[in-house]
Protein backbone atom coordinates (compact mmCIF):
# COMPACT_ATOMS: atom_id res chain seq x y z
CA UNK A 1 0.00 0.00 0.00
CA UNK A 2 2.85 2.26 1.15
CA UNK A 3 4.58 1.38 -1.88
CA UNK A 4 2.06 1.94 -4.56
CA UNK A 5 1.76 5.23 -3.04
CA UNK A 6 5.30 6.11 -3.46
CA UNK A 7 4.73 5.15 -6.94
CA UNK A 8 1.98 7.41 -7.52
CA UNK A 9 4.25 10.49 -6.25
CA UNK A 10 7.08 9.55 -8.54
CA UNK A 11 5.77 12.10 -11.05
CA UNK A 12 5.10 14.48 -8.46
CA UNK A 13 8.77 14.27 -7.52
CA UNK A 14 10.08 14.39 -10.55
CA UNK A 15 8.05 17.76 -11.41
CA UNK A 16 9.36 18.93 -8.14
CA UNK A 17 13.14 18.14 -9.30
CA UNK A 18 12.67 19.94 -12.10
CA UNK A 19 10.99 23.19 -11.13
CA UNK A 20 14.31 23.11 -8.18
CA UNK A 21 16.56 22.72 -11.47
CA UNK A 22 15.09 25.20 -13.21
CA UNK A 23 14.78 27.20 -10.18
CA UNK A 24 18.41 26.68 -9.60
CA UNK A 25 19.52 27.80 -12.94
CA UNK A 26 17.73 30.79 -12.69
CA UNK A 27 19.13 32.00 -9.33
CA UNK A 28 22.48 31.36 -10.66
CA UNK A 29 22.46 33.56 -13.70
CA UNK A 30 21.31 36.12 -11.77
CA UNK A 31 24.02 35.39 -9.46
CA UNK A 32 26.40 35.45 -12.23
CA UNK A 33 24.87 38.56 -13.73
CA UNK A 34 25.52 40.76 -10.34
CA UNK A 35 29.20 39.94 -10.29
CA UNK A 36 29.45 42.28 -13.29
CA UNK A 37 26.98 44.97 -11.57
CA UNK A 38 28.54 48.24 -9.31
CA UNK A 39 25.63 49.46 -8.32
CA UNK A 40 21.55 49.28 -8.56
CA UNK A 41 18.96 51.71 -8.08
CA UNK A 42 15.21 51.68 -7.69
CA UNK A 43 14.52 50.40 -11.08
CA UNK A 44 16.43 47.74 -11.23
CA UNK A 45 15.39 46.22 -8.05
CA UNK A 46 12.03 46.44 -9.26
CA UNK A 47 12.70 45.09 -12.62
CA UNK A 48 14.36 42.09 -10.71
CA UNK A 49 11.17 42.19 -8.29
CA UNK A 50 9.01 41.62 -11.44
CA UNK A 51 11.59 39.28 -12.97
CA UNK A 52 11.33 36.93 -10.18
CA UNK A 53 7.61 37.24 -9.73
CA UNK A 54 7.47 35.47 -13.24
CA UNK A 55 10.72 32.69 -11.78
CA UNK A 56 8.07 32.36 -8.70
CA UNK A 57 5.32 31.23 -11.27
CA UNK A 58 7.31 28.16 -12.57
CA UNK A 59 6.68 25.54 -9.68
CA UNK A 60 2.77 26.50 -10.54
CA UNK A 61 3.29 25.84 -15.05
CA UNK A 62 5.36 22.78 -14.31
CA UNK A 63 2.67 21.20 -11.68
CA UNK A 64 0.15 22.37 -14.88
CA UNK A 65 2.49 20.82 -17.60
CA UNK A 66 2.75 17.90 -15.19
CA UNK A 67 -1.01 17.19 -14.50
CA UNK A 68 -2.06 17.92 -18.39
CA UNK A 69 0.61 18.22 -20.60
CA UNK A 70 -0.69 16.38 -23.05
CA UNK A 71 -2.65 19.75 -23.78
CA UNK A 72 -1.57 22.42 -25.70
CA UNK A 73 -2.53 25.10 -22.59
CA UNK A 74 -0.28 24.06 -20.20
CA UNK A 75 2.37 23.63 -22.84
CA UNK A 76 1.71 27.29 -23.94
CA UNK A 77 1.32 28.45 -20.20
CA UNK A 78 4.71 26.88 -19.21
CA UNK A 79 6.52 28.41 -22.47
CA UNK A 80 5.12 31.46 -22.14
CA UNK A 81 6.11 32.24 -18.33
CA UNK A 82 9.92 30.83 -19.76
CA UNK A 83 9.94 33.41 -22.60
CA UNK A 84 8.44 36.43 -20.27
CA UNK A 85 11.80 34.88 -17.67
CA UNK A 86 13.76 35.43 -20.89
CA UNK A 87 12.65 38.60 -21.76
CA UNK A 88 12.63 40.22 -18.18
CA UNK A 89 16.90 38.60 -18.16
CA UNK A 90 17.47 40.99 -20.89
CA UNK A 91 15.80 44.20 -19.74
CA UNK A 92 17.90 43.73 -16.96
CA UNK A 93 20.63 43.35 -18.36
CA UNK A 94 19.91 46.35 -20.99
CA UNK A 95 19.18 48.32 -18.19
CA UNK A 96 22.35 48.20 -16.51
CA UNK A 97 23.93 48.36 -19.76
CA UNK A 98 22.49 51.41 -20.78
CA UNK A 99 22.88 53.17 -17.11
CA UNK A 100 26.70 52.03 -16.77
CA UNK A 101 26.39 50.10 -14.17
CA UNK A 102 29.02 47.80 -14.92
CA UNK A 103 32.43 47.55 -13.01
CA UNK A 104 34.78 49.64 -14.98
CA UNK A 105 37.27 46.26 -15.03
CA UNK A 106 34.71 44.07 -17.04
CA UNK A 107 36.20 43.21 -20.11
CA UNK A 108 33.34 44.60 -23.33
CA UNK A 109 34.01 41.24 -25.24
CA UNK A 110 32.60 39.29 -22.69
CA UNK A 111 29.93 41.82 -21.60
CA UNK A 112 28.71 41.43 -25.65
CA UNK A 113 28.86 37.59 -25.74
CA UNK A 114 26.75 37.82 -21.74
CA UNK A 115 24.24 39.75 -24.07
CA UNK A 116 24.10 36.97 -26.98
CA UNK A 117 23.56 34.22 -24.55
CA UNK A 118 20.65 36.28 -22.36
CA UNK A 119 18.73 35.54 -25.68
CA UNK A 120 18.84 32.25 -26.06
CA UNK A 121 15.97 31.60 -23.74
CA UNK A 122 13.36 33.55 -25.19
CA UNK A 123 14.18 32.32 -28.82
CA UNK A 124 14.15 28.67 -27.48
CA UNK A 125 10.74 29.73 -25.51
CA UNK A 126 9.12 31.24 -29.00
CA UNK A 127 10.43 27.35 -30.56
CA UNK A 128 8.67 25.63 -27.99
CA UNK A 129 5.68 27.71 -28.39
CA UNK A 130 5.09 27.03 -32.04
CA UNK A 131 5.94 23.52 -31.37
CA UNK A 132 3.18 23.26 -28.91
CA UNK A 133 0.68 24.35 -31.52
CA UNK A 134 1.90 21.15 -33.33
CA UNK A 135 2.56 18.22 -30.94
CA UNK A 136 2.07 19.82 -27.31
CA UNK A 137 4.02 17.33 -25.56
CA UNK A 138 7.42 17.59 -28.10
CA UNK A 139 7.47 21.57 -26.73
CA UNK A 140 9.73 20.99 -23.73
CA UNK A 141 12.37 18.93 -26.01
CA UNK A 142 13.09 22.24 -28.01
CA UNK A 143 14.88 23.81 -24.44
CA UNK A 144 17.36 21.14 -25.66
CA UNK A 145 18.28 23.48 -28.00
CA UNK A 146 19.79 25.84 -25.08
CA UNK A 147 22.86 23.50 -25.10
CA UNK A 148 23.64 23.74 -28.68
CA UNK A 149 22.98 27.79 -29.03
CA UNK A 150 25.14 28.23 -25.88
CA UNK A 151 28.08 25.86 -27.03
CA UNK A 152 27.88 27.25 -30.76
CA UNK A 153 27.94 31.14 -29.44
CA UNK A 154 30.49 30.33 -27.38
CA UNK A 155 32.72 28.74 -29.67
CA UNK A 156 32.59 31.24 -32.38
CA UNK A 157 33.11 33.78 -30.27
CA UNK A 158 36.95 32.40 -29.72
CA UNK A 159 37.25 33.05 -32.98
Amino acid sequence: MLWQYVVNLSQQLWIYAFSFLLLSSFWRANHLQFFFIKEADSNLIWITVLWLMFIALVPFSTNFVSNYGSHSIPMFFFNLNMLIIGVFYILIWTYVSKKNYFYETVDKKQLKLINRINYILPIVALVAIGVTFVKPSWSPYSYFLIFILRMNIKRISRL
